[in-house]
């Protein structure tokens, strides 16, 4: 997803949440390859080993706006964008 070297300017947020509609952490980094890293991270931690898991990485822009990267659930596994 990114070019090594060339880091994006923005804000990445990566929360992980444990059930639908339930509790969920997030968090940041102003590094895209940073936040890539901690979604790997937290994909190996948390989600093969708990149900109804789902993990993304966002883009927040200075506007406010946000840009799901990617997604990941168990039953569809890693998805660009939303699942």
């Amino acid at each position: 997803m990114s070019t090594p070297g060339a880091e994006q300017a923005g804000t990445y947020r990566v929360p992980l949440q444990f059930r639908t509609g339930g509790p969920f952490s997030s968090g940041w980094w102003t590094k895209l390859t940073v936040a890539e890293r901690k979604f790997t991270e937290w994909l190996g931690a948390y989600g093969c080993s708990l149900d109804h898991v789902t993990l993304q990485l966002v883009e927040e822009h200075s506007d406010g706006q946000e840009t799901v990267l990617k997604t990941w659930t168990k039953e569809l596994g890693e998805v660009l964008g939303v699942a």
